[in-house]
């Protein structure tokens, strides 16, 4: 393991070679330039956009006016099997930048150095995310900002959280992980959408007339498609719904009317609903004719027919006839 002291350094490019100035010295050459580069930092109020080529001192994103603010280097050199990599922010107008210089012996270029890390949570009130480069580890819970996350790949891994009952996950999965890229010159951003776990509704529907069909309000203008007799499973939201069963063609009405149920994460409520058909109130008036009529006694008898074929059911009841 080799230790170094901090220092100040200069970089430049000449004749295909880094040179290097510590702490404001003469530049001497350290290595040969295998990838070496400028990004370009343009922003505005916070937001930026970083380009690969030179646009000038302003540039026009979606008719928004951006300013040149800085450039992201990137490099990557070797010599003599030394390998040094690193990628950096420099501010325009702020004279040098300081770099650490850490060399690693053969194998590929360690990129060194620390850059800002911005993870964003969404939709959950809280999440449950660790972060991982290195030896470096940390995990958030809200939206944050973390600096001096070291350069080079970072292991994101967001976790289903529980909260009350409704089970939060991101793109639906338990363990949701992503691979990130740390840079020096441009803020990493880490945006993480937890979206929530459906539970289920079931409703068993009875009585309705062959072929017939109503739909049932979940509350708060939400409704569904019309559903006939059978079991419907419904996928929903964690939430209170307040149901209601809506009459049939003010022919049959539902037994229940509504109910009201508690719809958590990865669980079944099942409500039942029968519908019945509407009595019917009939109106006689009988008028008695004829010499003697004021003597009679008439007699009415009601026979029920079936509401749906028209005829008489054959376990239909006759009641009391009925007397003037």
């Amino acid at each position: 393991m080799f230790l170094f002291p901090a220092q100040t350094l200069t970089l430049a490019v000449q004749n295909g070679a880094v040179t290097l100035s510590r702490d404001g010295g003469p530049p001497e050459p350290v290595a040969q330039v295998q990838g070496f580069g400028f990004r370009y930092i343009y922003a505005v109020g916070g937001a930026e956009q970083i380009v690969d080529s030179y646009q000038g001192p302003t540039l026009t994103q979606n008719g928004v006016l951006y300013t040149l603010y800085a450039l992201g280097l990137y490099a990557e050199a070797s010599s003599n099997g030394v390998n040094r990599s690193f990628t950096e922010r420099l501010r325009l107008g702020r004279g040098a930048t300081p770099i650490r210089e850490v060399l690693s012996c053969g194998g590929s270029a360690l990129v060194v150095g620390y850059g800002t890390v911005a993870v964003e949570i969404r939709g959950a009130p809280r999440g449950n995310v660790a972060l991982l480069a290195g030896n470096w580890n940390r995990t958030v819970t809200t939206t944050t900002v973390l600096t001096n996350v070291p350069l080079g790949p970072l292991q994101v891994t967001a976790y289903e959280v529980w909260d009350g009952d409704t089970l939060w996950r991101v793109q639906g999965q338990p363990q949701y992980s992503e691979t990130r890229q740390v840079e020096g010159y441009a803020v990493t951003r880490v945006v993480l959408d937890y979206q929530a776990v459906a539970g289920a509704l079931e409703v068993e529907i009875s009585g309705l007339p062959e072929g017939a069909q109503v739909p049932v309000n979940l509350g708060d203008g939400r409704q569904t498609s019309p559903l006939g007799n059978g079991l419907h499973r419904l996928e929903l939201a964690p939430a209170e719904y307040r149901l209601a069963f809506l009459p049939y063609n003010n022919q049959f009405s539902p037994d229940p009317t509504g109910a009201t149920v508690r719809i958590a994460s990865q669980q079944t409520v099942r409500v039942a609903v029968r519908y019945e058909p509407n009595p019917y109130r009939l109106n006689l008036n009988v008028r008695l004719r004829g010499g003697g009529a004021s003597s009679l006694s008439p007699k009415v008898c009601i026979q029920p027919a079936d509401t749906v074929q028209g005829g008489i059911s054959p376990d239909a009841e006759v009641p009391d006839c009925l007397f003037r």
